[in-house]
């Protein structure tokens, strides 16, 4: 009945599939920059009166293939240059082509997504406000999904990078699901890469109070971990009596009225030694001669 007759019209459609080999460009390139974020391409004009004579219904989905791999997209508009497949950096670096490599087109027919597994590279999406409503905004601008590919998610001056783990239901074939008006449930898987945890900090006790000590029933004093414990003696009978008794002003006075042999003797301090210096030889006396008036000898001025 009704499953038969859409089983060959399902037939028929992909029987006449819309297929063609593109040049690719970037979006980059033409000058599009704010369609980078999508997962959408832009063909000729040509390519959209072949698809409306295929009869090939919205949402129209195309596959995307290369010497690589595959992906699956959707379509922003019709106003590429003849001849030209323009699309995102991101679908180009995965597909392994650059600006003027040639790829494959052609329509797909995809179920509608109920559930959608995502890997995040980091957890830095993860840490945002309300992340599944983020990306629940953010897949707007894509249509389909294939199993495996990298997914990158542009928002707020950031790009943030996953992997699509699991889709559901899973074609054998396409091994892609359509998400344009589907309702699909959102989930993450672990990130591949996660930051280390800090260590906790440690506990600064430089300054910190010791705590007070617990007197333990063996005399022993309990200073928890931060003190060896130090044991007490407790005072003997015997050690008592070894202490002498203290008595205030206990010295023995001395009065100026006492005499002076009452008072304590003074040692008087010893006498300098003589100093022993070497003797030094003494002469002899000279007597004097006796005084004789005019005892001299005489001069003459003419000698």
């Amino acid at each position: 009945g009704c499953a038969s007759a859409w089983k060959n019209v399902t037939m028929f459609r992909r029987g006449r599939a819309f297929q063609q080999d593109y040049q690719v460009v970037s979006f980059s390139t033409v000058g599009k920059r704010h369609l980078e974020k999508t997962g959408k391409i832009v063909l000729p004009s040509s390519a959209l009166e072949v698809l409306t004579r295929l009869q090939v219904d919205y949402p129209m989905l195309f596959s995307l293939k290369s010497d690589v791999g595959i992906l699956h997209a959707g379509i922003q508009e019709f106003t590429a240059d003849e001849g030209n497949c323009v699309m995102p950096g991101w679908m180009m670096d995965q597909l392994g082509v650059i600006d003027g490599d040639i790829i494959s087109v052609r329509s797909a027919f995809l179920q509608k997504g109920s559930y959608i597994k995502l890997q995040p590279r980091t957890e830095d999406f993860l840490n945002l406000h309300n992340p599944l409503v983020v990306l629940e905004i953010v897949l707007r601008d894509f249509s389909a999904l294939t199993l495996d590919q990298d997914l990158v998610v542009s928002y707020q001056d950031s790009q943030f990078y996953f992997k699509v783990k699991e889709i559901k239901p899973l074609d054998a074939n396409s091994k892609a699901i359509s998400i344009v008006e589907a309702d699909i449930h959102l989930d993450f898987d672990e990130p591949m890469i996660t930051k280390p945890k800090a260590p906790p900090p440690m506990e600064d006790v430089s300054h910190a109070a010791l705590p007070e000590p617990t007197v333990l029933p063996d005399g022993t004093l309990d200073y928890g971990r931060r003190r060896r414990p130090r044991k007490l003696k407790a005072k003997t009978d015997s050690d008592k009596e070894k202490e002498p008794e203290f008595v205030v002003f206990s010295g023995k006075g001395q009065s100026l009225r006492e005499p002076r042999a009452s008072r304590p003797a003074v040692a008087a301090a010893p006498a300098p030694a003589p100093v022993s210096t070497p003797a030094t030889p003494v002469a002899a006396p000279v007597e004097p001669k006796p005084f004789t008036p005019f005892g001299g000898h005489a001069r003459s001025l003419k000698d």
